[in-house]
């Protein structure tokens, strides 16, 4: 079983909605809008009052199911069970926003595959379209080569979080309790992308005009901050 398989039972507990996540998508979204990595759905369900359609892809059919069930009273959502390596054969756009947020990027295995994803992208935004990014700040992770978070509870569960470099990869080690039970205990490989090689990648998919923040409130990135949040936009091609 994937570990996004394994956590969807809990996954709403210990991710709850980030209200700072979402007052910053609900500043840069507009118009039609494409979320991949969706989850659950919650940031589709948040976002579908503010925006015209909010479509989403999702890895996991165990997150799937439990979003449809979540979205059901949404008359302009549509999420769909994929890899975001075909994002593009699975939606056609084209999109005023698209976004990746909660660490999903690193799951792709490199700078080739991770290329191609943006320049799907690019294929799906509008002209003047905008790209929202948010993965792990993973300079700390590669300095230090372990890297365990704080714990994170949630009511009565709690979750661990380990980060261990392995041959230029990073092994997510994940594990939740409940009262002392393990309920989850999974491991995937991260590829640990960092703000420079970001840049890179996206300007040659075709991005311009990109932003860095280390947090959802807009605060510089800084090699110590805890996530990279990026922004880029689409050129106006007319």
């Amino acid at each position: 079983m994937s570990f996004y398989a394994a956590l969807s039972s809990v996954y709403d507990q210990v991710f709850p909605a980030s209200e700072l996540q979402i007052a910053f998508l609900k500043k840069h979204l507009s118009g039609w809008v494409l979320d991949v990595g969706a989850g659950t759905g919650t940031l589709m369900l948040h976002l579908s009052a503010h925006v015209e359609q909010v479509d989403g892809l999702e890895y996991s059919p165990e997150m799937v199911a439990l979003a449809q069930k979540k979205l059901a009273g949404t008359s302009n959502t549509c999420i769909k069970v994929g890899d975001m390596r075909r994002v593009k054969d699975l939606f056609a756009g084209p999109y005023d926003c698209i976004y990746c947020v909660g660490n999903t990027l690193p799951h792709l295995q490199g700078p080739l595959e991770i290329l191609e994803v943006f320049r799907q992208f690019y294929g799906l935004l509008k002209p003047s379209g905008l790209l929202i990014l948010q993965t792990v700040n993973f300079h700390q992770v590669l300095h230090q080569k372990h890297l365990t978070f704080p714990v994170l509870s949630r009511g009565d569960l709690t979750f661990q979080r380990t980060y261990t470099l392995q041959d230029g990869k990073v092994l997510f080690s994940g594990k939740v309790e409940q009262q002392g039970k393990t309920l989850v205990a999974e491991q995937t490989q991260l590829y640990p992308i960092q703000q420079t090689e970001m840049e890179q990648l996206l300007l040659e998919a075709g991005f311009q005009d990109l932003r860095f923040w280390g947090d959802f409130k807009e605060n510089p990135f800084q090699q110590d901050a805890g996530a990279l949040v990026v922004l880029a936009c689409k050129p106006d091609q007319f």
